[in-house]
C-alpha cells in the first residue's frame, strides 16, 4: 500500500566550486544524502576524502515557468562505494532486520545520491549470505569535478532474507580489492527456534508497532524486528518498529528520529509541521486528526522539455533519463518519494531513479 509521501525538512548546503543556483535536492526537498552519522547512530563520517564533514546536498531550487542563466540538467551515473557497517544495536540474529549504513562518496558538491543497491548474489553455496552493494547520483552539466561530501544511507537486510549465519557485503566496483562488510549472526532468540522460522514464506504476522518480537514475521508488515539496549542497565531488547532513514518513511503520522534511549533511525509519533515553510516545495503543512503534517499537493509529472529545473513545476528537475531530450521529472529514491497527494495518476520509483506511472517501468 503506497503511503502519503511526507518530508521533513534537511539541512542542505551548496559548497564552494558550484556556479548555478538552479540546483536542487531529492523529490523537491527530501534529501537522500542527509542521514550522516548525527542521526543514525552510526560512526561519524571521516577519511581523508571528506574530513568528517556533514553529508552535503546542493541547494534546493526549482520553479514554474522560469528562465535559463544557463542549460542545467541532471544525469544519472555511478558511484564508488566508501564503507559499509552496522547500525549500532544488538548484535546480528537470525529472522531478526538488519539495518546497514552505506557510505558512498561524490565527486563534486553540486551531486546527490540517487539510490543504493543491495542485491544478494548467487555465490557460496554453503554457510554464506552474499550481497553485492552498488552506489548512483544524480550530477548536473557544470558540477567541478573535486572531492564532494559523502552521502550516508541506511539499507536493510530484512529477517525473511536471512539463509546462513555468515555475511559478506562486497562491491561490484573493479578498483575495491577488500570486502566492505563480513559479520556472523547468532542463533534464533530461546532455547529453541521459533516456529515457523522466518522466511520468504512465513506468512504476514499481526504484532504492533511498540511489541515485543523475536522475528520480523512476528511484526505487522511495514515494522521490523529491531534490537536495541533499552534502560538504565541497557537490557537487550527486540521491538516491532518502523525503520527509517527520513520523515518520508514514516506516514502522514510520524517523524523519523534518533530515540534517547533506544535504537536509531525509527519512526516516532507525532508533528511534522507548524507552517508551510517547515514542509518541503509543494508540500502544505495541514491538520490531521490529532497532529499537523506535511500534505503532498504536488502536481502529477509533466515530462515537458526544459533547460534547467527553473523551467520545471515546483519539485521537479530538469533531467536526462527517459527521454532523449531534457525533461521535467522527480527524482526519487524510493516509491514514497513520488507524488500521492492530488495526483490522479499513481507513481511508483522507476529503474532510472524518477517517477513514473505505477508499472510504467
Amino acid at each position: 500500500m503506497r503511503a502519503l509521501a511526507v518530508l521533513v525538512l534537511v539541512a542542505v548546503a551548496l559548497a564552494p566550486g558550484c556556479s548555478c543556483s538552479e540546483r536542487g535536492n531529492l523529490a523537491g526537498g527530501h534529501d537522500a544524502a542527509a542521514s550522516d552519522a548525527a542521526h543514525d547512530g552510526a560512526p561519524p563520517d571521516g577519511g581523508a576524502r571528506d574530513g568528517g564533514q556533514r553529508d552535503g546536498t546542493a541547494r534546493d531550487g526549482g520553479g514554474d515557468a522560469g528562465t535559463c542563466d544557463e542549460p542545467w540538467t541532471w544525469r544519472l551515473e555511478p558511484r564508488m562505494v566508501a564503507e559499509a557497517w552496522l547500525v549500532p544495536g544488538t548484535p546480528p540474529r537470525m529472522g531478526v532486520a538488519e539495518r546497514l549504513a552505506v557510505r558512498v562518496w561524490l565527486d563534486s558538491s553540486c551531486e546527490v545520491l540517487a539510490r543504493i543497491d543491495l542485491v544478494p548474489m548467487e555465490v557460496g553455496a554453503c554457510c554464506v549470505d552474499y550481497w553485492m552493494v552498488n552506489a548512483w547520483a544524480w550530477t548536473a552539466d557544470g558540477c567541478e569535478p573535486m572531492d564532494g561530501p559523502s552521502a550516508t544511507w541506511i539499507v536493510t537486510i530484512g529477517g525473511r532474507e536471512h539463509a546462513n549465519p555468515q555475511v559478506v557485503i562486497d562491491t561490484e566496483d573493479p578498483s575495491n580489492d577488500w570486502l566492505l562488510l563480513e559479520y556472523t549472526r547468532e542463533g534464533y532468540a530461546g532455547p529453541a527456534p521459533p516456529y515457523p522460522l522466518c522466511n520468504p514464506m512465513t506468512p504476514p504476522g499481526s504484532k504492533r508497532e511498540g511489541s515485543a518480537c523475536a522475528t520480523d514475521c512476528e511484526c505487522e508488515p511495514g515494522l521490523a524486528c529491531i534490537g536495541f539496549y533499552a534502560g538504565v542497565t541497557g537490557a537487550p531488547t527486540w521491538t516491532c518498529l518502523r525503520p527509517c532513514n527520513d520523515t518520508v518513511d514514516c506516514g502522514a503520522d510520524g517523524t523519523c528520529r534518533d530515540q534517547v534511549e533506544g535504537p536509531a533511525r525509527v519512526c516516532d509519533h507525532g508533528d511534522q509541521c507548524t507552517f508551510d515553510a517547515d514542509c518541503p516545495p509543494g508540500f502544505s503543512c495541514a491538520e490531521g486528526f490529532d497532529h499537523f503534517f506535511c500534505l503532498d499537493e504536488r502536481p502529477f509529472v509533466t515530462g515537458q522539455d526544459c533547460a534547467c529545473d527553473t523551467t520545471c513545476p515546483v519539485g521537479q528537475r530538469c533531467t536526462v533519463g527517459l527521454a532523449a531530450a531534457p525533461t521535467c521529472e522527480i527524482i526519487c529514491q524510493r516509491d514514497l518519494d513520488c507524488p500521492s497527494g492530488y495526483s490522479e495518476i499513481a507513481y511508483e520509483c522507476g529503474s532510472e531513479s524518477l517517477c513514473v506511472p505505477l508499472g510504467y517501468l
